[in-house]
């Protein structure tokens, strides 16, 4: 007969071969390639950039708070720390603060000098900055 090819019983294989075969590769859908494994990999390193970038900014801005060289803090959208309810979920609020969420965006400061005044340059969302009775050089 041409045209067809026949297979010896040693070359099939058994129903106990195949489920052998199954049982030693469970993980067999989850394979990926080298490429996919180094996109995975840049991803989630942007991924982490962006977080370790974003709570960077809330300490920068936490510590300008927490500076006395403030006096008055308006944060956007009119939130109040303490009156204001927290926009933090419970679970996250041993990680996360309001600085995470809310920025700065007005200060006054009374009787500041130079080394205190650099912690307002933290507050990115600053928009309105009010200073009196401050002693401060402007160098160029």
């Amino acid at each position: 007969m041409m045209g067809t090819t026949s297979q010896s019983p040693a070359s099939k294989p058994s129903g106990a071969s195949v489920a052998q075969r199954n049982w030693l590769h469970p993980w067999r859908y989850l394979r990926f390639s080298l490429r996919t494994l180094l996109i995975f990999t840049a991803l989630m390193a942007v991924g982490a950039w962006w977080v370790v970038r974003w709570d960077e900014a809330a300490r920068r801005q936490r510590e300008a708070v927490a500076s006395r060289s403030i006096l008055f803090i308006k944060y956007e959208g009119g939130f109040k720390p303490g009156s204001s309810p927290s926009p933090v979920p419970k679970w996250l609020s041993g990680w996360l603060d309001h600085h995470h969420f809310y920025d700065v965006v007005t200060a006054t400061a009374h009787s500041a000098d130079d080394t205190s005044l650099t912690a307002i340059t933290n507050l990115s969302g600053l928009q309105d900055l009010s200073l009196s009775s401050t002693n401060w050089t402007f160098a160029i």
